[in-house]
């Protein structure tokens, strides 16, 4: 190594000291102070630019050694391409033709076709046109103390080389147009951007990078760089990224996800000292050509997770330190990423959080890992040459979790079994979906459309409830019998019969139940209560009550007839409708009739009752009084004796015409009616029997 590095060194100096004629042509216009000042910055940049660049990397050096013979600029191209006047405060200036002209511009002159000057506020303004190959060079090197800030104002072709083209600028807080640049040709980009400790940002996604190679110290030491954008570059075919963003200490973040350094060989201190870089994923990159990964992230102490799982380190020579002084709690590692002792990897603290040991990632989270491996840094090297992707993190503590509750509820919430504890620690996985969780219960069926989403999980500091919902299984209920009755309590239509399981819903308040019966009003002031309701196994009977409807009746007409059925008096009439009452009992109807007396003996059986489609008639019996004549007065005086005696005769006998047979005389004359007919009957009979024999 060191005796590459001299022979870099020397074809530096030979390098250098055949670009001194043009200097010493051009040197002549400028003052003593500024060719002092040069002296100083041509030292400084041999001494800073030459060996941090070569001296590292083997590619680097080939690749200069093909320039030096094939592209070095002869001495009069170098010259043309270094013309440069300075003039401080007014003084004379060269133009393209090398006419001097007082200006304001601390420099200027041409690159190539690209005009360029350093105005008076330390602005490198940069104009369009092609650029010469330079080494180790650039036209403002000179100035690069004064210059503050870059504008590139129109397209600059650049050369296949831009070493440090941008670099070692003291004072260099912003470049603009930087999408003017184009980069086609490039394949050297090494400390294109170095040494710029007061740059803070940079957006170079729209520089083409298809072309480069080397991208050595591409970004060293630009401590105060906070942003920086390189996402999309192209990096197909760059073999070299030796100390690319080496010193990057302000930078906290950066994509690089998307790089393809299939082709790269050297990332020797890739990211050494990007200290306050927290998070790399690197996964996606591929490594089969890489050789050394020296230092690659040392000094990484904001670093706590890096991902390496696609990376191929079977070419890799060269591991050492490459893990040193980080802060990694979080390795992801590939099926072809072996590491070994020298990429000095810490073992993790051992604290109140943490145990000392790695353990694998598994299902769960960096606080909550549940991998089976755990093992020392020195065991990880071991596992990671065996082929076994994985991902490592410190393992914690073990902190006792909050309990998994397994509750057991029906549809309606209600808890039909006694609840489960699952205890553990932090981080330990559960399993609540087993059959010592996931219980089958009598009577119920597990509803599987509402099964927990968490019935396995991880332990924590929360608590957890685990639900499983059930069916309660259809038990035959009781009928629900609805009945319908008039105001009586009387049946006036068949009953319907309601049927179903225990727990289910029934209705009898629709028209199905409700119902509309001919000649009778739903008594709405009588509805049931329980015309909708739950079946249950107990019997239940839904009463709808009804009035009939008034219906007119035949009239029932009140009689009243004497012994021989003849009427003696008008008969009455009692109106209404089929159902209603009558009572034919009252004065009004059981009527004193003069001349005639109610036979008592004789009432009628219906004299009260109901009132029917049939006319009825209500009979009312009487007996005719008897009637006794009043005496005429007794007047003699006139009549004669005879007369008198008559008159008592006739008297007599019309007394005796007048007064009715007593009881024992009509039996008298029964009996003499009786014989006589009997004789009669007799005589009748014996002439029939004579006359009979006379004819003989």
């Amino acid at each position: 190594m060191i005796k590459k590095s001299s022979t870099v060194i020397a074809l530096g100096i030979i390098l250098f000291s055949s670009a001194l004629p043009a200097i010493a042509e051009t040197s002549s216009v400028i003052p003593k102070e500024t060719t002092k000042s040069s002296e100083s910055t041509e030292t400084s940049h041999s001494q800073a630019n030459t060996p941090q660049t070569v001296s590292t990397s083997t590619t680097s050096n080939s690749a200069i050694s093909n320039e030096e013979q094939e592209l070095h600029p002869s001495q009069e191209d170098t010259k043309k391409a270094l013309t440069t006047t300075t003039v401080p405060n007014k003084s004379v200036v060269n133009t393209l033709d090398g006419e001097a002209t007082a200006s304001d511009d601390i420099a200027s002159g041409t690159w190539g076709t690209v005009p360029w000057r350093i105005d008076s506020k330390g602005t490198l303004i940069i104009e369009s046109g092609n650029a010469d190959l330079l080494f180790w060079s650039k036209p403002w090197k000179d100035y690069d103390g004064q210059i503050n800030k870059i504008d590139i104002q129109g397209k600059v072709v650049l050369p296949s080389h831009a070493l440090y083209l941008f670099g070692q600028m003291d004072n260099l807080s912003e470049i603009i147009g930087i999408e003017n640049l184009d980069m086609s040709n490039v394949t050297d980009m090494a400390g294109m951007f170095a040494d710029n400790p007061k740059l803070i940002s940079l957006d170079l996604s729209l520089l083409d990078t298809s072309n480069v190679t080397s991208m050595i110290n591409l970004f060293m030491n630009d401590s105060s760089l906070e942003s920086l954008n390189v996402s999309t570059w192209n990096t197909s075919n760059v073999t070299n990224m030796f100390s690319l963003f080496q010193g990057l200490t302000s930078l906290k973040d950066i994509d690089v996800s998307r790089w393809n350094t299939r082709n790269v060989t050297d990332m020797t201190n890739l990211f050494g000292d990007c200290s306050s870089l927290t998070n790399l994923d690197l996964g996606s990159w591929n490594t089969p050509n890489l050789k050394s990964m020296h230092q690659m992230f040392l000094g990484m102490l904001g670093l706590t997770s890096i991902n390496l799982e696609n990376w191929d380190t079977s070419q890799v020579t060269d591991m050492k330190q490459m893990f040193y002084q980080t802060g990694i709690q979080k390795l992801t590692l590939g099926s072809k990423t072996a590491l070994n002792e020298t990429v000095t990897l810490d073992n993790p603290q051992i604290n109140s959080q943490y145990t000392g040991k790695w353990q694998t990632l598994g299902t769960g989270t960096e606080l909550t890992p549940n991998g089976d491996w755990v093992g020392s840094s020195s065991e990880l090297y071991t596992r990671s040459t065996i082929g076994v992707p994985d991902t490592y993190v410190w393992q914690p503590t073990a902190t006792a979790a909050a309990d998994v509750t397994v509750k057991y509820l029906d549809a309606d919430g209600n808890e039909i079994h006694d609840a489960q504890t699952i205890s553990g620690n932090v981080g330990d996985e559960y399993d609540a979906s087993t059959d010592t969780y996931k219980l089958a219960i009598d009577g119920y069926t597990l509803d599987e459309t509402k099964l927990p989403d968490n019935a396995t999980g991880t332990m924590s500091d929360t608590a957890q409830t685990v639900t499983y919902v059930y069916s309660k299984n259809p038990v035959k209920a009781a009928d629900v019998t609805v009945k319908y009755l008039d105001a009586d309590g009387n049946e006036i239509h068949d009953a319907q019969t309601i049927s179903g399981n225990v727990g289910d819903e029934y209705d009898a308040s629709t028209d199905t139940y409700k119902l509309a019966i001919d000649g009778y009003t739903l008594d709405e002031t009588k509805l049931p209560d329980n015309a909708t309701g739950t079946m249950s196994d107990t019997a239940q009977t839904v009463t709808y009550v009804y009035s009939k409807n008034p219906v007119k009746a035949a009239d029932v007409t009140v009689k009243y007839l004497d012994a021989d059925g003849n009427e003696i008096h008008d008969a009455q009439t009692i109106s209404g409708n089929v159902g209603d009452e009558y009572d034919a009992s009252t004065d009004t109807y059981k009527l004193a009739i003069d001349g005639y007396t109610l036979d008592e003996t004789k009432l009628p059986d219906n004299a009260t009752g109901t009132m029917s489609d049939t006319a009825q008639t209500v009979t009312y019996v009487y007996t005719k009084n008897n009637v006794t004549p009043s005496p005429k007065p007794d007047d003699h005086s006139d009549t004669p004796a005879n007369s008198k005696d008559n008159s008592n005769k006739n008297d007599s006998t019309s007394e005796n015409k007048n007064t009715l047979p007593q009881t024992g005389d009509n039996e008298g004359l029964s009996m003499i009616g009786m014989i006589s007919g009997l004789f009669l009957i007799l005589g009748t009979i014996v002439m029939i029997i004579l006359k009979r024999k006379r004819q003989d």
